[in-house]
């Protein structure tokens, strides 16, 4: 079984067209499919997204970074690396963003890449954050395969946002706290995000 990449959906308050958008994972050509989806909401009259990034726990580096370049102009800094093996590198928007910034929804479950993109939109373009803190995972690996057919994870570098800071056990803090009620079938979390964008 394979989990859609995205899903998308208008949400309608007080008259007004919203986007939601929900990214699940960083997969070879998300960025891609992100952008898709972006601009389907967008043709069917959104006026502003809510990218939801709750529960998504990472994936491909270099796909945060494209995913970043769906919203931000190029040349924007979206994470910087230090790492023992390759020493420190500085990752940017490679240009062909779209006009859209999203408001970003997240939880504790959203980790790695989706802490970097998340990061990068509220460090870059001052996207609003709504949910509860993330992950905080500041580290990445390297993969090793064994004579045994088995593989080896080290880590072997850290990642920082925009701003210099090092998510590792400390994630990422929303402007906006709400945490769903699991004794309702509500979306707190959503409803919240979608009234906040609204203004």
């Amino acid at each position: 079984i394979r989990t859609p990449i995205t899903s998308t959906r208008i949400e309608r308050i007080d008259g007004r067209k919203l986007g939601y958008v929900r990214l699940a994972i960083f997969d070879e050509g998300s960025h891609a499919v992100l952008r898709h989806a972006v601009r389907t909401v967008e043709r069917k009259g959104a006026e502003g997204i809510v990218l939801d990034l709750r529960g998504n726990g990472g994936g491909l580096l270099e796909e945060a970074v494209l995913c970043a370049s769906v919203f931000l102009p190029e040349d924007e800094v979206v994470v910087r690396t230090r790492s023992r093996t390759e020493g420190r590198t500085v990752y940017k928007t490679v240009g062909g963003n779209l006009p859209a910034r999203p408001l970003v929804l997240i939880d504790r479950d959203t980790a790695s890449a989706a802490e970097i993109l998340a990061a990068a939109l509220a460090d870059d373009a001052g996207a609003q954050v709504v949910g509860t803190r993330s992950f905080g995972k500041g580290v990445f690996q390297q993969e090793i395969g064994l004579a045994n057919g088995g593989a080896l994870k080290l880590t072997v570098g850290e990642y920082f946002t925009p701003e210099g800071v090092n998510l590792a056990g400390r994630g990422i803090h929303p402007d906006v706290t709400v945490r769903d009620d699991p004794s309702t079938s509500r979306d707190e979390m959503l409803d919240r995000a979608l009234s906040t964008l609204h203004g």
